[in-house]
This record gives C-alpha cells, structure tokens and sequence, in this order.
C-alpha cells in the first residue's frame, strides 16, 4: 500500500534560471563532506546541475556525457524526419 502522506513531501517545482543555479547549490551542500573525484551530467537534462555542484567542489572534475536509446540514430538518418 501506497503512504501518500509519506510521498506529499514530493512535488513538481518550476525554475527560472536562477532557482535552478540557487537549488543545484543547495543540493551541492546537502551533500557537503561528500568530495567525489569526478561529477557526471547528462547534456540533455542534468549537465547544468552537476556544473553549479561543481562549483562548489572546486576539486571534483566535471564529465559529460549523451545518452540516447539505440533507436535515435536510425531515426534521425530516416528521410522522414
């Protein structure tokens, strides 16, 4: 059984681009103590949050990387697009 008053806590929030910079730096210190040796954002959705993490843990590299199903590459060389 589902604990809905457990998953309130959970919403959908809107950002500007300054409350996203503002929540990824939040989340960089909710982590603090925590020094990975690299960070990992995804271009298409998570790489400007790990970017303001990696602000603020000066000494962690910062990668990116492109996640795409098998089937993309297909379409996108299809003259139906």
């Amino acid at each position: 059984m589902v604990n809905f008053e457990t998953w309130r806590k959970f919403r959908v929030l809107t950002l500007d681009q300054q409350g996203l910079t503002e929540a990824s730096r939040s989340l960089a210190s909710a982590v603090a103590g925590f020094q990975p040796n690299v960070l990992i954002g995804i271009r298409s959705g998570g790489y400007h949050v790990a970017e303001q993490m990696a602000e603020v843990m000066p000494d962690c590299q910062l990668l990116s990387i492109t996640c795409r199903r098998p089937g993309t590459q297909k379409k996108q060389k299809s003259s139906l697009l």
